[in-house]
């Protein structure tokens, strides 16, 4: 297991860990996990090495910088009455469509 996760299990057993990828996550899994169908808040931060201006800054080349597509597929689905991505300062200025990838 992922060490900061061990640390979440043992620091708040009753909080439930899922530790797929999210590109095998899908919204109806979170809302069968968890028997929560309406959200008010979702948060995430998807990897940011891709766009750091301290990397590659590969952006959406970058398999990594591909993951904020899939933390907005996840928004998109369920619905939440806000959401929060957090991500470096760099996203800013980086190509950001799927069309920018080639």
């Amino acid at each position: 297991m992922i060490p900061f996760l061990e640390t979440l299990k043992i620091n708040h057993p009753q909080i439930r860990v899922d530790n797929r990828s999210i590109l095998d996550l899908h919204a109806q899994d979170i809302i069968n996990s968890t028997g929560i169908s309406e959200f008010d808040l979702l948060l995430g931060g998807p990897p940011c090495q891709a766009f750091s201006v301290f990397g590659n800054r590969k952006g959406i080349k970058d398999s990594r910088g591909m993951m904020i597509f899939e933390f907005l597929r996840i928004t998109k689905d369920l619905k939440p009455k806000v959401f929060i991505m957090e991500n470096v300062r760099g996203l800013l200025s980086m190509p950001f469509t799927k069309e920018s990838k080639n």
